[in-house]
């Protein structure tokens, strides 16, 4: 804050008791205008902010995207960026997201060397395509062809006994 001084003929009497009061009403001011920077967090913060956070950092938002996702897209647009291209990148970006991914092959015996699979949930990729596609599109490295590989989990029980056998073996002779 900028401190107000006074010339020293000034600085007397009433005229101190002024400065000081005008000084301690704009450091009040100021502090009102600090207190919405400081409380700025675009997972709480009206939808119109984080429209316009998504415009400065060049966000659409997906027909039909869940509000918590465009939240986190927008968020975390910079680290996203710098993640770009990188196969732990793309990692850390899905993950970050909340869309899981199993595991990102490059380099597979008996395809192009250009061509990355994407393992994920069958769900997960029906439910969550458009979203995908921007995000592999955005993020993903621009001389890789992508594709996607769906694995479905399925919970099996084995039921485990003890199962055993004895046998014995008599021979007589007369």
């Amino acid at each position: 804050m900028l401190k107000i001084t006074l010339p020293f003929w000034m600085n007397k009497r009433e005229l101190k008791k002024l400065n000081l009061a005008a000084q301690s009403f704009w450091e009040k001011v100021e502090l009102w205008f600090r207190l919405p920077l400081s409380k700025f967090n675009l997972m709480t913060c009206d939808l119109i902010i984080v429209d316009y956070v998504a415009w400065e950092r060049k966000i659409s938002r997906l027909n039909n995207e869940d509000e918590l996702i465009y939240r986190k897209r927008v968020q975390f647009a910079f680290i996203n960026a710098q993640d770009a291209g990188m196969t732990r990148g793309i990692y850390n970006i899905f993950d970050r997201l909340g869309i899981p991914v199993f595991d990102i092959r490059e380099r597979q015996p008996g395809k192009d060397w250009d061509i990355v699979t994407i393992e994920m949930s069958d769900n997960i990729l029906s439910n969550n395509k458009d979203l995908i596609n921007l995000l592999v599109g955005t993020y993903g490295a621009t001389c890789r062809r992508y594709e996607y590989s769906t694995t479905n989990e399925v919970k099996q029980y084995v039921h485990v006994g003890d199962m055993s056998w004895s046998h014995q073996t008599f021979v007589a002779s007369i």
